[in-house]
């Protein structure tokens, strides 16, 4: 992997359903709802919700219907 995580963030982010969606993530420490906005250097789902930007590291994603 002499090119790092990006093609593989690339890669991913091509193929997200997520991204750009509302969602609902559920985790150990409770549940987010906010609009996906991709993943970072870490392979962490980025997800902005009305407290900000919240780092999603495991969670059941539901997509949101609008």
């Amino acid at each position: 992997m002499k090119q790092g995580f990006a093609p593989i963030k690339q890669l991913w982010e091509s193929f997200a359903m997520t991204i750009g969606q509302h969602i609902v993530a559920r985790t150990v420490n409770g549940q987010y709802t906010g609009k996906a906005l991709g993943i970072n250097e870490e392979g962490v789902l980025l997800l902005k919700t009305e407290d900000g930007i919240q780092k999603i590291y495991s969670a059941d994603i539901e997509i949101k219907s609008t």
